[in-house]
């Protein structure tokens, strides 16, 4: 698949003959979820020739940066044995895929690893990874975070073992045996739009983050809270961040976003209001533009539209596209 330009620009009218999408959601692996029940046949698997191991360290993946690639590699004892943590990740292209926490390695080891590969934050490199790798990067990080965060039991402290292939944590005592499965904050990231009654050109809303650096804006986003569905939130969160109701929501698609553990759900919202009272604690800038606005500021430097590899990146440029085909 096409992907959108990566250096920064915004293509308002397609004419580059791109598709968009949402990163990180390439429908690119059978997760074969049947053979996580007879767990220890399959992890004994990770071994085997026909299978690939995916390695990270920490938050880290281990990437080519010549190639801009995620790097596989055949198993190995140094690699497998005396690992914290090791998940079964699913089978591609005919070979069973795990993760593998490396950071039992000794530094002499890791450093061989390193004179060919770097282990990187996939948010510095993400964007620039094929749309197979950039997902599997994802799927693993998620999974490792997941690890390393629920070691001991949220009932009774005690140690927990990996088990279904790495898709579950169960506590080791016999008196409890409580079984742990990942968690995803779900969140919805939104895209208000405006269409003036006077018949003037529409407008979105973007606003600056109080964490966020230099001219960059975004859309809108909170967090689901317990109890409530992701529509209650759209409006919940519109309301504390910009001070604005809003209605006619519709979903647009969603994407994992493993920093640490979160699914941004994205959707679209209409307001007929446009006076912002903002959440001072939350943004620190917002305002209306219209897609003439944003090409005119992009093209200055006087914005800079969210990161690329973000829904928010996907929302705005769909509304650019939508508005521009009216």
């Amino acid at each position: 698949m096409a992907v959108g330009p990566t250096n920064g620009q915004i293509s308002l009218t397609n004419q580059n003959n791109y598709t968009l999408y949402i990163p990180y959601t390439e429908e690119f692996i059978n997760r074969r979820a049947e053979l996580r029940r007879n767990h220890d046949e399959l992890m004994s698997r990770i071994n085997s020739e026909q299978s690939v191991i995916i390695p990270t360290t920490e938050d880290l993946n281990l990437i080519n940066q010549k190639t801009q690639s995620l790097i596989k590699l055949k198993p190995s004892k140094s690699l497998v044995e005396n690992s914290r943590n090791h998940s079964f990740l699913g089978e591609l292209d005919n070979r069973l895929v795990f993760s593998v926490d490396c950071s039992h390695l000794k530094d002499s080891e890791l450093s061989k690893i390193r004179q060919t590969y770097d282990f990187i934050d996939l948010r510095a490199v993400g964007s620039n990874l094929n749309a197979i790798d950039a997902s599997l990067a994802v799927y693993t990080r998620g999974l490792q975070y997941w690890h390393r965060t629920h070691i001991f039991c949220a009932r009774c402290a005690t140690p927990t073992r990996i088990t279904e292939g790495g898709h579950s944590r169960t506590c080791t005592s016999p008196k409890c045996e409580h079984i742990t499965y990942p968690r995803i904050a779900p969140a919805a990231i939104v895209l208000i739009e405006h269409f003036p009654t006077d018949g003037s050109a529409p407008k979105c809303l973007l606003g600056k983050g109080n964490r966020s650096w230099g001219n960059v804006r975004s859309t809108l986003a909170g967090f689901t809270e317990v109890g409530e569905s992701l529509e209650e939130t759209v409006k919940r969160e519109m309301e504390e961040e910009a001070g604005i109701k809003v209605y006619n929501i519709r979903y647009m698609g969603s994407q994992p976003w493993p920093f640490p553990s979160s699914l941004m759900v994205g959707f679209f919202a209409e307001s007929n209001e446009t006076e912002l009272v903002l959440e001072e604690e939350e943004i620190s800038e917002a305002d209306w533009y219209t897609v003439e606005d944003l090409e005119r500021q992009v093209a200055s430097g006087e914005l800079v539209l969210s990161r690329q590899d973000s829904i928010a990146r996907y929302l705005i440029e769909s509304w650019i596209e939508k508005i521009k085909a009216l």
